[in-house]
């Protein structure tokens, strides 16, 4: 493995886990309407409403979100310019798509166990280690067989491959234009500009993907609810997380010697 992408790696999993960190709370609510047919203002009540209700959906699961803003989400954010180099010089569309979906796709069928535990944490705090996230991997093998460490990855890996191309390609392609056409300066304002139009694609291309692995998941059938159940809670989460973990990426790539995504 290259220093370069071994700096990049650390780059972006720095900044996924501050953003993932962050907006955890959005998440959990989305993952509570994926997997439950109710609505936003009871999953707050069940939650415990008011300052409970938002610890509630901030601390369940965050040991796994963070485990994962390390492996996963480093991945497929942090290897995707030397992919997207290594395909091509040209950048073009058809090559940041496809250099996303490699990369989202290969971290998705590695550190699927990840997004299980996560979900079924935000789901049932209670039932899964808060911290420890070896011991609740071990204990979902253990009550479950080790194949539930993988159930969905089918899913999860699609997921992924088609969020990481929808997100990167069209930062990617959004920040090019702004840039390039319309005279911006490489800067914070460019970044979060482009990101934010990024996250709006990428949830609203990755929502059925979303529903379904949730469901599947926690052992329901994919379809047993509506595929856009939990749309608004993704998409108020998704621009803003996108917009801080870019623009982090960025700087953290600027203090490494890297040259922007």
């Amino acid at each position: 493995m290259s220093s370069n992408l071994v700096a990049e790696l650390a780059a972006a999993g720095v900044a996924c886990s501050v953003a993932d960190g962050l907006f955890h709370p959005l998440d959990t609510l989305k993952t509570r309407l994926h997997a439950t047919p109710t609505n936003l203002s009871k999953v707050i009540v069940d939650a415990g409403g008011g300052l409970r209700g938002l610890l509630d959906l901030w601390t369940s699961g965050l040991a796994a979100t963070a485990a994962r803003a390390l492996t996963f989400a480093a991945t497929r954010v942090g290897a995707y310019p030397s992919v997207r180099d290594a395909m091509s010089s040209d950048a073009s569309v058809s090559v940041r798509v496809a250099a996303g979906s490699l990369t989202g796709a290969l971290a998705a069928a590695v550190f699927t166990p990840l997004d299980v535990l996560r979900l079924r944490s935000q789901l049932s705090s209670r039932a899964h280690p808060t911290l420890d996230v070896l011991g609740g991997l071990r204990k979902l093998a253990a009550s479950e067989g080790s194949s539930a460490l993988w159930r969905g990855a089918s899913v999860n890996v699609a997921r992924a491959a088609v969020l990481t191309s929808a997100q990167l390609a069209s930062y990617d392609g959004a920040k090019r234009y702004l840039r390039d056409e319309r005279g911006w300066r490489e800067d914070d304002s460019l970044h979060v500009t482009a990101a934010l139009a990024a996250g709006a694609i990428a949830q609203t291309f990755v929502q059925p993907l979303c529903a379904a692995r949730t469901r599947i998941f926690v052992g329901q059938r994919p379809a047993s609810g509506p595929f856009w159940r939990g749309y608004a809670a993704g998409l108020a989460r998704q621009g803003p997380v996108l917009a801080v973990t870019l623009t982090l990426t960025e700087r953290a790539r600027a203090e490494l010697g890297l040259s922007p995504m």
